[in-house]
């Protein structure tokens, strides 16, 4: 029997943070808020009966008394039991598999030198300022972990050998410049049937142009309660992905644009400006990895003129930092890279 990989729980539960875990399952929620309440997804819920302290990183259930940190919230979504040391080590792998890590991460020092001091220790406080020696160990080994997160089952999507059958002419899709001909060159268009049924159906592709995924996009602005605007494939981890990053490659240029979202990317991509998307706010390690493993050297951030990007820029910086050369440009407020004019867009040429 394979020794089992030790993971410290307690760093594990001081990195993973609620937004990054809702977004994963397709939990829509209120950008911003510290307390939210949510639909809970442990029982049928018709009212939001699930109070989130985003700050804190707990959940309780008024409705069905389910309650717990981040982590356990991540193990009862997988259906295994909080008090189950075998379900906690199973849930402790999805979330870091959602972080975009590896075990090795979290992984408890074996031995320390007697009388010297613990190079790190789990604080109440997030760490925005790792320590030398993990930054040191991190950047002696660039290649090797690039390597095991290519060669680890756990930490790729699938290929997919598949292709919908959809509609490249929608009213959603034009409202948005996005003309059949447009629509067709990147895949995407109205699903009539399946799982996507009802909604614009985004391909996702690695970084190889592999299709690992199709995002479905509720086909309209008034979106009816208990209704996601995004639906995920449950088991696919955007964490690990950019969109349009096998595009971007093709350009041939050093530096990246970055933005939130698919539309915002595609009218980049289309005025000839290198761009990927994080489908979210937040940049992972992996999708940090895989910018640099991509050979871009600079990359601009250009996330939404709203409180959420302007917060998640901040963070996204110092990740990136470790493997670019990055820099912040601020939209102004209301702003998307999909709205903004095109005199704006020129500096990117």
């Amino acid at each position: 029997m394979t020794q089992k990989q030790w993971i410290e729980f307690a760093a594990l539960r001081e990195e993973l943070d609620f937004p990054t875990v809702l977004q994963h399952y397709g939990l829509t929620h209120s950008e911003g808020k510290t307390q939210l309440k949510i639909n809970c997804p442990f029982h049928e819920d018709h009212s939001p009966s699930c109070s989130i302290n985003m700050t804190r990183g707990i959940f309780k259930c008024f409705g069905c008394a389910a309650k717990g940190n981040v982590l356990e919230f991540v193990i009862q979504m997988e259906g295994g039991n909080p008090e189950d040391r075998e379900d906690i080590y199973k849930g402790a792998l999805t979330a870091i598999e959602i972080l975009g890590r590896t075990p090795e991460d979290f992984a408890k020092p074996s031995s320390n030198p007697k009388g010297k001091k613990p190079a790190h220790k789990a604080s109440g406080k997030a760490d925005t300022k790792p320590s030398k020696q993990r930054d040191a160990k991190t950047a002696d080994k660039p290649a090797q972990r690039a390597s095991d997160d290519a060669e680890s089952p756990a930490k790729k999507n699938a290929v997919l050998d598949l292709q919908l059958d959809l509609e490249h002419e929608h009213p959603f899709l034009i409202e948005r410049g996005i003309e059949p001909d447009m629509a067709e060159r990147y895949g995407l268009g109205f699903c009539a049937g399946g799982i996507m049924k009802g909604r614009i159906a985004i391909p996702i592709h690695n970084q190889l142009g592999e299709l690992v995924a199709y995002v479905g996009r509720y086909a309209n602005e008034h979106i009816p309660d208990k209704v996601d605007r995004y639906r995920f494939p449950k088991r696919f981890l955007k964490s690990l992905e950019l969109y349009n990053i096998h595009r971007a490659m093709t350009l041939e240029k050093r530096y990246l644009v970055l933005v939130e979202g698919y539309w915002s990317a595609i009218r980049l991509h289309d005025a000839g400006i290198p761009v990927v998307a994080l489908m979210g706010t937040s940049v992972s390690h992996a999708q940090a990895q895989l910018v640099r493993e991509a050979g871009f050297k600079f990359i601009t951030q250009l996330l939404d003129g709203d409180d959420p990007g302007r917060a998640a820029a901040k963070e996204n910086a110092h990740i990136l930092a470790k493997h670019v050369y990055v820099r912040t440009l601020e939209l102004p407020d209301g702003e998307k890279p999909d709205t903004v004019s095109e005199d704006f867009l020129k500096q990117f040429g």
